[in-house]
């Protein structure tokens, strides 16, 4: 089965391997105001679907018939500022990882919607903002996080503590770097793409560049803007 999500209407969709519609449902019919443009799926280890909302940041836990188990409005979690939900990921512990692109918060909300911790990731960096895009676990159980604004990347802790974060256009040799895309390679190390110039990168696990190319030297012609990763089986 596949989960789709809508990020014009909020419509949120099931549908089967054959590519039939399971069923559907108007995700702002759960909410009690404004909109919601889903931005970022995952799964929850009881198989209930995860829903981010990047207009309001409205986060909802939906079983598998579509129907509302929680939401949360996760602007009441922060002291200050919007969220504007970007990336969802579930940590080895089964809690929810969310990232926010607005203002750079990240937040780890449990199984029953309740906030365990955020963190203001702006705090974590010497100079510049983070808009969170991308999210992803190491294989160690900690949190990387990538930013779109200045090309950050940072590894967190289970606890939301930092271990360390990168300034990836220190990686390359002319241009700049926002992350959009990361993943995990089966070696253990992060994959990271870049939306601005088509950069892709590999960081080992303490956050040193393995090696980094200009996706754009591998077309006949236009640009690249990488949008998106996932790993082959081969």
């Amino acid at each position: 089965m596949e989960i789709v999500g809508d990020s014009l209407n909020g419509y949120l969709m099931k549908i089967d391997t054959n590519g039939n519609l399971v069923w559907y449902k108007y995700t702002q019919n759960f909410i009690r105001s404004g909109g919601v443009n889903i931005s970022a799926l995952c799964i929850a280890p009881d198989g209930n679907i995860i829903v981010g909302d990047s207009l309001n940041g409205y986060l909802m836990k939906i079983d598998t018939n579509g129907n509302l188990v929680w939401y949360k409005y996760t602007q009441n979690f922060i002291r200050s500022g919007g969220v504007n939900i970007s990336a969802l990921c579930i940590a080895p512990d089964g809690n929810i990882i969310v990232g926010d692109s607005l203002n750079g918060y990240l937040m780890k909300i449990d199984t029953n919607g309740n906030l365990v911790w955020y963190k203001y990731t702006q705090n974590f960096i010497r100079s510049g903002g983070v808009n969170i895009s991308a999210l992803c676990i190491a294989p160690d159980g900690n949190i990387i996080v990538g930013d779109s604004l200045n090309g950050y990347l940072m590894k967190i802790d289970t606890n939301g503590n930092l271990v360390w974060y990168k300034y990836t256009q220190n990686f390359i040799r002319s241009g700049g770097v926002n992350i959009s895309a990361l993943c995990i390679a089966p070696d253990g190390n992060i994959i990271v793409g870049d939306s601005l110039n088509g950069y892709l990168m590999k960081i080992d696990t303490n956050g040193n560049l393995v090696w980094y190319k200009y996706t754009q030297n591998f077309i006949r012609s236009g640009s690249v803007n990488i949008s998106a990763l996932c790993i082959s089986k081969n």
